[in-house]
């Protein structure tokens, strides 16, 4: 009755006096016309918006196409987006919206596969004619009959192709299947077989080697970026990434707390310069994807408009449909970010990071050295053409304020991390000063360096040495080498493990670096045993080395070094922390490790980018190199640091390494200036000191020796730093959430343009899938450089011959540096 109610003009219904079997049913449907093509469809499927259309549109965009068969969550070859497995849609989102992202995010490339799926097969009516109907005769109940039709039609030499903007439900049935339908299956599979050796083989392959799933994968990538949840783009100077060309940095580890924290709610964009390209990565909450659009080299001066990444950030901000773009930096990049977003009506969140917004002398200091905020009379110009290259002709910096000016006007919020910041920045665009904000930068409290020995693999492979070993220092000073054989060229972070006579053990990262004349290569350490934790004697060294994530050792080898004297000679031990250079007051530490006590251990721990420091010599000086930040509360606790000295010239707008000593319960010094004397002086845990340069080291030499002579104020100030409750990275990402909520549309309508989709799906570089994929890629690039073209063609010849993912990015990458 129900069936009958739906005839109209165009809905016909016929009734069976007895079972026909599946396929004479379906001859007899498709015989109702002689003329129109046909559409097969299941009762078990959902159809969504405008289907027909689309899969007529595919079917007639070339003359060779015999049957179409759209996508879906259970089609097997068009199953989508794992291929040949029935797919379940995620709670809350419906088959519309699923249909809908498939539709916006497809290529209509509309590619080639070895047999149609009868749940939703459109066939044109030529084919028919040509081949005749289904096989009823053998395949009466059906199981096998699409196939034989598909495959006479491809001996007829019509092709079967999957409709690739088009999703149809199919529910599917996962039902007990009985002897009987096993039995009928079987047997169509051995006609099959026997009929179509070679095209049965050929679908065979196909299954095994599913050379559509670009089409599952750009589908489950856009599935999991628009899967209802926010998207926010961040761009900054350079990536976090350990494969990106500069990763260390305070900008750069607040955009990594946020990124991995604000994950779990949001799709979070980075978009940062790396050499000649604009790198982003999509963090969602589970995976992670890599796009890489070529820029060329950059530009010899920062450019304030570039057409070439204008048109990137306009595709991007479309094909990601961002909803909010929170600034970093601009430093490698232009301000088109800002008008693109103002153009797509997409708000904009800007944080200073430091004060590149008010001059490209972003650190606030003249050629001098001096700091010039607030000072009148001062040669600008002069200025920037010593530091910048800029001609004292130019009125440069008035251009240069105008323009950042107008990119902050359009900035819903200006987020700074200090109340120092602020009121400079304030202070140069009063215009923009009530949206100027302060949130400080989170830190999470400590942990030392751990290994679970439970999940260490055991390797003969990892190889490793101690070449040297000077005993006669304050730390004995280890040098060597340590490396996998399968992976020599690869970076590694080492860690040695060692262990006294009275069983005390400590796991500690090896240091590398530029700052130890012994290193000549990626696979050599050096190693400071700490002299205050062990006991002397016989050490045991063990080394392991980790990557991604996976941590190595050779558990046959360990080495003894013997009769270690371990004698703490000092009676305070002072760290400087951080990347030492004249900003950060290179000149002045100087000062105070020759002037300074000898009964003062001094050490410093990061990298050294100053000649006279560098090379400074001194019985109680120690350079450790450069750190991961991770490791840092390592290095002060094995190393037994009382205080630590941040002395920079510069008016820091926060200041990560006294935020590294604030958690590590460590009183600090620091120059009276910018966030530093700030915080130190609101927090009180620590004394501060005159940021000129000409009383700043004798200052702090006289403080360091009050507190060795008299302890009351520096055991004052150690119980203040022991009780601080930093911010954590959680609570501040939290604080930024609720901004984002604030600020972003409640609802996003905007759709992503086809133009836009395929110029981001011709730059997707890599997935989970491809981990480490990136930095070989730098790694390659590097020694191209060195090849001469000969060579280059024979690894063109052979890239050539072999298949692998992204193959066309890796030929393109390399002809770029044939030249």
């Amino acid at each position: 009755p129900y069936l009958e109610e739906q005839k109209k003009d165009n809905v016909i219904v016929i009734h069976n006096e007895s079972n026909k079997g599946f396929s004479n049913n379906i001859n007899l449907g498709m015989s109702q016309s002689q003329e129109r093509d046909v559409i097969l469809l299941n009762s078990d499927t959902i159809v969504t918006k405008n289907w027909v259309e689309k899969m007529v549109a595919c079917a007639y965009s070339d003359s060779s196409i015999g049957t179409v068969t759209p996508l879906s969550n259970n089609a097997t070859l068009c199953s989508v987006p794992n291929f040949c497995e029935e797919n379940t849609l995620p709670e809350g989102m419906s088959v519309d919206q699923m249909a809908a992202i498939v539709e916006e995010c497809s290529l209509k490339k509309y590619p080639q596969i070895t047999v149609a799926n009868g749940f939703c097969m459109y066939i044109k009516r030529e084919v028919i004619n040509t081949i005749g109907n289904f096989d009823a005769d053998t395949f009466g109940r059906g199981y096998g009959e699409e196939n034989d039709f598909c495959n006479r039609a491809g001996q007829s030499g019509y092709i079967h192709v999957m409709c690739d903007d088009t999703y149809i439900y199919h529910s599917g049935t996962k039902s007990f299947i009985s002897k009987e339908k096993e039995a009928y299956i079987r047997e169509h599979d051995r006609i099959l077989n026997q009929r179509y050796p070679e095209q049965m083989h050929n679908n065979a392959v196909h299954c095994r080697d599913n050379p559509n799933g670009w089409v599952g994968r750009n589908i489950g990538m856009y599935f999991d970026l628009w899967s209802g949840r926010k998207n926010v783009l961040y761009l900054l100077q350079s990536d976090f990434r350990e494969d990106a060309d500069d990763h260390v940095g305070g900008t750069q580890l607040h955009v990594k707390h946020l990124a991995l924290s604000l994950r779990d709610q949001m799709n979070i964009f980075v978009a940062a310069r790396d050499k000649e390209y604009l790198q982003i990565t999509a963090y969602t909450k589970e995976k992670t994807y890599t796009f890489r659009f070529l820029t060329g080299e950059k530009e010899l001066f920062v450019p304030i408009h570039s057409r070439k990444l204008a048109e990137i950030f306009r595709h991007v901000l479309n094909a990601f449909k961002i909803d909010l773009v929170h600034v970093h930096h601009t430093a490698t990049t232009s301000l088109d970010i800002f008008y693109e977003a103002q153009k797509a009506g997409i708000p904009v969140i800007f944080t200073a990071h430091d004060f590149h917004f008010v001059c490209p002398n972003e650190k606030l200091l003249d050629w001098n050295g001096s700091v010039c905020i607030g000072k009148k009379n001062i040669d600008c110009q002069k200025c920037l053409s010593k530091k910048k290259g800029i001609c004292d002709k130019n009125n440069y910096l008035n251009l240069w304020r105008e323009k950042h000016g107008e990119a902050l006007k359009i900035c819903k919020r200006i987020i700074v991390p200090s109340v120092s910041a602020k009121e400079i920045l304030a202070s140069y665009y009063p215009e923009c000063a009530s949206k100027i904000q302060a949130i400080e930068h989170g830190m999470n409290e400590p942990q030392l360096l751990t290994i679970d020995e439970e999940k260490v693999v055991d390797t003969e492979d990892l190889i490793w040495e101690i070449e040297t070993i000077d005993k006669n220092s304050r730390c004995p000073l280890i040098l060597g080498t340590a490396y996998l054989q399968k992976d020599k060229d690869a970076v590694y972070k080492i860690i040695v493990e060692i262990e006294d006579t009275n069983g005390k053990k400590a796991y500690l990262p090896i240091n590398q670096g530029q700052n130890i004349d012994e290193l000549y290569n990626n696979k050599s350490f050096f190693l400071y045993i700490p002299n205050k934790f062990f006991a002397s004697g016989d050490l045991m060294i063990s080394v392991y080395l980790e990557k991604d994530g996976t941590i190595y050792t050779n558990r046959k080898h360990k080495e003894v070094i013997s009769d270690v004297r371990l004698y703490d000679k000092s009676k305070f031990k002072v760290a400087f922390i951080g990347g030492i250079n004249e900003e950060k007051g290179r000149k002045i530490i100087t000062n105070i490790v020759k002037q300074g006590s000898k009964d003062v251990e001094w050490y410093v721990m990061g990298g050294i980018g100053e000649y006279s420091l560098y090379h400074l010599h001194q019985e109680n000086l120690i350079k450790t190199g450069y750190y991961n930040l991770e490791d840092i509360s390592t290095h002060l606790k094995y190393h037994g640091i009382n205080a630590v000295c941040i002395l920079s010239k510069w008016p820091e707008t926060f200041s990560y390494t006294l935020s590294e000593s604030v958690v590590n319960k460590l009183p600090v010094i620091v120059t009276d200036i910018g966030a530093l004397g700030q915080r130190t002086a609101r927090d009180k845990y620590g004394a501060v000191v005159s940021a000129d340069e000409h009383q700043t080291a004798n200052e702090v030499i006289q403080k360091i020796d009050m507190w060795m002579k008299d302890g009351k104020e520096y055991q004052l100030l150690s119980e203040r730093a022991a009780s601080y409750q930093h911010k954590t990275v959680r609570e501040m990402a939290t604080e930024y959430a609720q901004l984002y909520q604030q600020e972003m549309q409640p609802d996003q309508s905007a759709n992503a343009n086809c133009e836009s989709i395929c110029f981001l799906n011709n730059h997707l570089f890599s997935g989970d899938e491809n981990v480490g994929l990136v930095e070989k890629l730098h790694a390659m690039e590097e020694r191209i450089r060195k090849i001469d073209n000969n060579a280059t063609i024979k690894i063109m010849t052979k890239i050539t011959d072999i298949n692998f993912p992204f193959k066309k990015q890796m030929k393109s990458f390399i002809m770029r540096h044939m030249k």
